[in-house]
């Protein structure tokens, strides 16, 4: 498991309201968590851009939530050899 630090984002249609939000990619091996070390601007990157998208509503919901999570995975999987990548985990969420 490599944990990324946490990503404080404006939600989605107003300025006014944070989340902060602590993810964790579980891995098949110590070459993946290498790899995941070095390639973590991009893979920051496509997390933002898809918690940047989404309206407060989403991560008050555990459906939301499931749904951010499928497409965070699906998001950065492709960096990833076939069994190297075996998911994210949304560890921890703050909303002000």
């Amino acid at each position: 498991m490599v944990s990324l630090e946490p990503f404080i984002i404006n939600v989605l249609g107003t300025a006014s309201r944070f989340v902060k939000i602590s993810v964790a990619i579980e891995l098949g091996n110590e070459k993946a968590v290498e790899h995941t070390k070095k390639m973590t601007p991009v893979i920051r990157d496509r997390m933002l851009t898809v918690l940047g998208a989404k309206p407060p509503e989403v991560f008050m919901d555990l459906n939301g939530r499931s749904a951010v999570k499928k497409e965070l995975s699906d998001g950065v999987s492709g960096l990833f050899k076939d069994k190297d990548f075996k998911g994210v985990y949304i560890t921890d969420i703050i909303m002000q």
